[in-house]
């Protein structure tokens, strides 16, 4: 069966964790002393959250773990019906023969209701001394305060990419991948701190090429060379409305280029711009909204055309 990199080698005990260091020693003090704190994991997607919480509670509860632990995600999971019902069951449920605190697992718990959030923090309340909660999410200001005030935050920055390399390279040594350095840097470069994201990019790619390099990685992911980027910004500064649409448009159907990823990316060469801090403002302002009209599945075209016109604004703005 082939199973995906990320859940073939995702971590199994605290010390198999990369980077996050202080939180990791606080874990295993608490590990040391066969206990859990109420606690918010918050941080982007793939910096190890909830590697690390069912890493730790594997260790505590060791073979008991499937008793004591509640895994749930919050996305799915998301209403009051499965605070009053399926957490609160578990809750209340006394574990005859095992000893110690319970634990709730709450995956994406930034998509649940605020209904929901207000029912749990009652349980939180309510059960104490009997069961502690971990929170994951991406965005704390998601969760309510009440829940807040009753847990540790803990803030997962972006993996350092010294770690990503390290594991990138363990895995491709592990399943035989051919790579040069450059390659990985370049995944690397793509996810931005993303150690999921570089793993599932690491193991598609060697579904497809023979050699994780820089050239395969653009050809087969469709991520945009900067050159193209660079391309298309000289276009956008210096050709009148009408050429730079067509052209633009070429471009982007002959290299097979997701606008919304050139969008994405333009920030990054914002320097090459040589903006005042009044017209990136209002640049910074025009792409943002653009970006949100595209995840709204707005035209194409309207959006091709808003970003040359905010090029066009830019001139006019001192």
């Amino acid at each position: 069966m082939n199973i995906p990199f990320c859940e073939k080698y995702r971590s199994t005990s605290v010390n198999e964790i990369l980077d996050h260091k202080n939180i990791i020693k606080t874990f295993k003090n608490l590990i040391s002393q066969k206990k859990f704190i109420n606690s918010i994991f918050f941080g982007q997607p793939g910096t190890g959250k909830t590697s690390l919480i069912t890493s730790c509670a594997k260790e505590i509860y060791g073979d008991k773990f499937k008793v004591m632990v509640l895994e749930l995600n919050g996305s799915d999971d998301r209403g009051i019906g499965t605070i009053r019902n399926i957490i609160s069951d578990f809750a209340e449920y006394n574990q005859i023969f095992s000893k110690g605190s319970k634990l709730i697992i709450l995956d994406e718990a930034d998509s649940m209701t605020y209904d929901a959030q207000f029912a749990l923090k009652r349980i939180m309340e309510n059960y104490s001394k009997t069961t502690k909660f971990c929170l994951v999410c991406n965005y704390i200001y998601k969760i309510i305060p009440h829940l807040q005030s009753r847990c540790f935050i803990f803030r997962f920055p972006n993996i350092t990419p010294k770690f990503i390399k390290e594991k990138l390279m363990f895995i491709s040594k592990k399943e035989k991948i051919n790579y040069t350095s450059e390659g990985l840097n370049v995944l690397i470069n793509i996810s931005e701190g993303d150690m999921r994201k570089s793993i599932n990019l690491l193991h598609s790619l060697s579904l497809t090429t023979t050699i994780i390099n820089k050239d395969n990685i653009y050809k087969y992911t469709g991520y945009i060379l900067d050159g193209t980027i660079d391309e298309l910004i000289d276009i956008l500064i210096h050709l009148e409305f009408k050429e730079a649409f067509y052209k633009i448009k070429k471009i982007i159907k002959k290299n097979k280029i997701c606008f919304i990823d050139f969008i994405s990316n333009i920030y990054k060469f914002i320097d090459k711009l040589n903006l005042n801090n009044k017209q990136i403002s209002e640049f910074i302002n025009n792409i943002a909204e653009i970006e949100y009209n595209l995840l709204n599945n707005a035209s194409f075209d309207i959006q091709l055309g808003a970003l040359i016109a905010s090029f066009f604004k830019l001139r006019y703005i001192k």
